[in-house]
């Protein structure tokens, strides 16, 4: 049951209840007249317009019989209790009347052995249904309630994550940039180094072959050289011999002189 139909039968309790006290106090009235005042009363009520604009008895006990199907003569004992506050007898009914929410409230307060009629038992039956079924939804939305603060708690959590990740790629990104740019300025060097490398190395290679030019060549010389030495060598030790001859023969002839400078003579 939705909740207007749910409001649309609550109404209907309080318009029978209120139908209920109207029809006890016009059979009051009714009553009061007929014993105190007699004929003439009766009389001046059928000439009173106000009296003729009240619903009659009859009327009200048809009305009530559409509503709840069955005598309430066990009720008419207390509508003159309820109709003249200054013989009030009862406060705890006072308070039932009072707090009374339905019309099965209000018969049940007149007339505490009468049992409800049997379509207000189901109406109360339906309205308690109604009453567990939207128990049962509200718990079912406080669920879901509790369902959607959790999405948005999980929302709100995988936001911030998904913001951090962010910043984390932004900050990555620039580390990712510097180093690119890092990477350019080192091939750059990388690429003068081996420039520079290669001319060092024509020039190790152009030096090693002057190197080579010059071991050969200091080889040759030294050759040369040895070979000059040698026959210097040579030479000194025919002239250290020739030498020692001429010592040897001075005493025998005086022309030694004269063999010593064709000996040079011959030599150069």
């Amino acid at each position: 049951m939705s909740l207007g139909e749910y409001k649309k039968k609550r109404g209907n309790t309080l318009f029978a209840r209120d139908e209920l006290k109207a029809l006890f106090d016009v059979g009051s009235d009714a009553n009061m007249e007929d014993g105190e005042e007699g004929e003439e009363t009766s009389s001046s009520k059928r000439d009173d317009p106000s009296v003729e604009s009240r619903p009659r008895y009859t009327e009200g006990w048809t009305t009530v019989q559409r509503h709840q199907g069955h005598s309430l003569a066990p009720a008419r004992s207390g509508t003159d209790l309820n109709r003249r506050p200054s013989h009030r007898a009862d406060y705890m009914l006072d308070q039932c009347l009072e707090a009374g929410e339905s019309l099965s409230d209000v018969v049940d307060a007149l007339a505490p052995g009468s049992r409800s009629p049997t379509p207000w038992k189901d109406e109360i039956s339906e309205l308690r249904d109604d009453v567990a079924r939207l128990t049962a939804s509200e718990a079912s939305l406080r669920g879901e309630v509790d369902l959607r603060l959790k999405d948005e708690r999980l929302c709100n959590q995988a936001s911030h994550e998904r913001n951090t990740a962010f910043e984390n790629h932004r900050w990555l990104r620039l580390d990712h940039a510097d180093a690119a740019r890092q990477l350019v300025v080192t091939n750059i060097a990388l690429e003068q180094s081996s420039q520079a490398d290669a001319v060092l190395e024509q020039r190790c290679r152009r030096l090693d072959k002057s190197l080579a030019d010059t071991h050969k060549v200091s080889r040759q010389d030294r050759e040369c050289f040895k070979a000059d030495i040698a026959s210097y060598a040579a030479q000194i030790r025919q002239l250290r011999e020739y030498l020692d001859r001429i010592d040897r023969q001075s005493s025998v002839s005086s022309g030694a002189g004269s063999l010593i400078f064709e000996w040079f003579t011959k030599r150069t």
